[in-house]
């Protein structure tokens, strides 16, 4: 960091002289700004690691010196300081770049964690796929509370680790597969290896294999003409010919039914590109990454999932860790989802200084959250509803109950008495049951597929005639 070269900005002399004695002591050259216009001449002249700005100044302020920083020095990591410690002005230099902020008045303690992390951001900005946020200060924004561009969010250790194996593949065409849990980030992975690769100016086309019937598998991904979007908005569909020089990402795709395992590998593999009509055909040129949430090596020996499509998308395996696994991102990630909830709500409910108390925040770190970064998200966003005032208690934090020992709900009794027919009955009930009455979903927790458990249903019903439609 001795090298590191670091610029503040602030209209108030005692601040500067104050930053500039905190940052020299940790080694770094330092050059001061009086105002916003001589911080712009010194980005344009000298490369800098790191900008010290505050927010508030007469003539070009922080926000003005974020907005040019792109063109005049992209490569610098920003942190804001603020003596209004107004979170709607922090949220605007947030989306302008910046990656961290700190209230005044502040400590040194406080200035060189920021310096740290900012060093930690600007080292990490080539990869694009990690954005670390401070613990109580600063926020990862995104446009939504978890949408499709929204930065990944590490502090710990083992998910750095993942990023940091992501950004190596990421510019290669390296097919990918991601291991995780259901919510645990596998798309947000894929989407940004895609936004770090060659081809991030093509498509990606997301094809949730969850949802494909094989009946439709044709005309959802070989017909153009197919509507973008299944009765079901949140499905999203998309022709295979648009992910032509971009990437294929296959979401579940330990769901994608044998037939269409083997159309797609051929596809990817042989085929010419489709919908091309020149005479010299050109091979489809698509990258791949999945996602599953089984093994798919185990279900290729139970010949459950087609070899081919294995090995064509297991080139690098990425593993995401659960939520539980990496309890210090939890709380970087619910100060993310917080942000971003008070800024769509804007003034109208005065709760924008809206904050957890600390035992509400012993409440989340406490949780082994088996929902992931939904489940969190949602406790957040409950909570932001629920909170009487600026705080959010512990009795807003409405969590799942705790499993007791001996409690699964990856196991059913059944009676030790009655024949293979009745038992097998019963499970299906219950399964179909736990999974809110969804065959589809049952059909996959029981490993069956869905026309046969549709065959045991009707067998049954033939007889008892008990079991749920």
């Amino acid at each position: 960091m001795s090298n590191a070269q670091i610029l503040v900005v602030d209209d108030d002399p005692d601040v500067r002289e104050l930053m500039g004695t905190i940052l020299s002591r940790e080694g770094v050259q330092v050059s001061l700004a009086g105002d916003g216009r001589h911080a712009l001449n010194l980005l344009e002249r000298q490369p800098f690691q790191v900008l010290f700005t505050d927010l508030c100044m007469p003539g070009v302020d922080g926000l003005g010196i974020l907005r040019r920083v792109p063109q005049l020095c992209p490569q610098v990591s920003a942190v804001v300081f603020t003596g209004h410690a107004k979170l709607d002005s922090c949220i605007e230099a947030m989306r302008l770049g910046a990656c961290d902020y700190v209230a005044k008045p502040f400590t040194p303690q406080a200035i060189r964690g920021a310096l740290t992390r900012a060093m930690d951001a600007y080292h990490g900005k080539g990869r694009g796929l990690a954005t670390v946020s401070p613990e109580t200060t600063g926020h990862a924004l995104s446009e939504d509370v978890i949408q499709e561009d929204s930065p990944i969010v590490a502090q710990s250790s083992t998910m750095r680790a993942v990023c940091d194996l992501a950004a190596k593949v990421a510019p290669t065409d390296a097919a990918v597969l991601i291991y995780g849990e259901r919510g645990a980030g596998k798309e947000l992975l894929a989407r940004a290896i895609h936004r770090q690769s060659r081809r991030a100016g093509a498509a990606f086309l997301y094809v949730n294999c969850e949802a494909i019937r094989e009946a439709d598998f044709d005309a959802c991904l070989f017909d153009p003409q197919r509507a973008r979007f299944s009765r079901d908005e949140q499905v999203r569909w998309g022709s295979l010919q648009e992910a032509d020089g971009g990437t294929i990402f296959l979401s579940h795709v330990e769901h994608l039914p044998l037939r269409a395992q083997v159309q797609l590998h051929d596809v990817l593999r042989e085929s010419p590109a489709i919908g091309s009509t020149t005479s010299r055909p050109r091979r489809f040129d698509a990258r791949l990454i999945a996602s599953a949430s089984c093994d798919l090596e185990a279900a290729v020996a139970e010949g459950r999932f087609y070899s081919g499509l294995y090995y064509l998308s297991n080139v690098v395996t990425i593993q995401v860790p659960p939520l539980r696994l990496r309890r210090e991102d939890i709380k970087i990630l619910a100060e993310n989802f917080l942000a971003r909830i008070l800024a769509r709500q804007g003034d109208a409910a005065d709760r924008r200084s809206c904050h957890l108390a600390e035992e509400a925040w012993q409440s989340l770190l406490s949780h082994d959250w088996p929902g992931n970064l939904p489940e969190l998200a949602n406790v957040v966003a409950r909570a932001v509803a629920l909170a009487d005032g600026h705080e959010i208690g512990r009795k807003a934090i409405v969590l799942a109950p705790r499993r007791t020992k001996g409690q699964s709900t990856d196991t059913i009794a059944v009676p030790a008495t009655g024949s293979l027919r009745e038992i097998e009955q019963q499970v299906l009930a219950e399964v179909i049951q736990r999974c809110g009455g969804n065959k589809a979903a049952a059909a996959r927790a029981l490993g069956l597929h869905r026309r046969t458990l549709y065959r045991m249903l009707e067998e049954a019903a033939g007889g008892s005639g008990d079991l749920p439609r």
